[in-house]
C-alpha cells in the first residue's frame, strides 16, 4: 500500500510539474503575441485580431495550470499574523485544519465546475470570439483540472502537516521522509 500511495504520489508530481510547464509556455506565447502585436500596430499599422482573444484564454488558464505547483513549492502568499504568535505545534495544527477546508473547497469547485464543463461539451457549446470561434470544453478545461490538482495538494499538504505534528520547528526532514510526502 505504502509502495502504491508513493508511486501516486509520484505520478501526480509529473502531472503539476507538467501543468506548471504549460503555464509557463503560456507566459512566454503571451509575452511573444504580444510583443508581435506591438510591432503589427507601430511599424505596419495593423492589427492581429487573434492575439486579444488567445492571451485571454491564457490569463484565464495559467492559475489553474501553476496553482497546485505553486502550493506543493510553498510559494503562494500567506497571512502569517496568527501563525508567529502561537506555538508552533498550535501552528501546525492551524496548517492541517485550513489545509482540509481549502481541500474541501477546491472538492465543492471541481464538482461544479466540472459539471459546467461536461454541459457546455454535451451541448456542443461554442464561444464565439472576435477573430475565432472555439469550443467551450477546449478553453474550460482547466478549471476542473485545477482545482482537482489543488484540492489533492492540500490534503497532501494536510497529511504532512499532521504527521509532523509534534516535530520540532527546525528539525530536518530525512532524505526518506521528504520523500513520503
Amino acid at each position: 500500500m505504502k509502495r502504491t500511495l508513493h508511486m501516486l504520489g509520484k505520478a501526480f508530481d509529473i502531472v503539476v510539474d507538467m501543468g506548471a510547464f504549460a503555464a509557463t509556455w503560456l507566459i512566454a506565447v503571451m509575452a511573444l503575441t504580444i510583443g508581435l502585436e506591438v510591432l503589427m500596430r507601430r511599424v505596419f499599422n495593423n492589427s492581429l485580431p487573434w492575439v486579444i482573444q488567445i492571451n485571454e484564454y491564457a490569463v484565464m488558464a495559467i492559475p489553474f495550470l501553476a496553482g497546485a505547483w505553486l502550493l506543493k513549492h510553498d510559494g503562494h502568499t500567506r497571512l502569517t499574523l496568527v501563525m508567529e504568535r502561537v506555538s508552533p505545534r498550535t501552528a501546525n495544527l492551524m496548517k492541517v485544519g485550513t489545509s482540509i477546508l481549502a481541500a474541501v473547497v477546491c472538492a465543492v469547485l471541481v464538482w461544479k465546475t466540472g459539471s459546467r464543463v461536461w454541459e457546455g461539451f454535451d451541448a456542443g457549446t461554442i464561444i464565439r470570439g472576435d477573430a475565432f470561434s472555439i469550443r467551450q470544453v477546449w478553453i474550460w478545461w482547466v478549471l476542473p483540472f485545477g482545482f482537482a490538482t489543488l484540492c489533492i495538494q492540500f490534503l497532501r499538504d494536510a497529511y504532512a502537516s499532521y504527521r509532523d505534528r509534534d516535530r520540532v520547528e527546525g528539525e530536518a526532514f530525512t532524505p526518506s521522509e521528504f520523500a513520503e510526502i
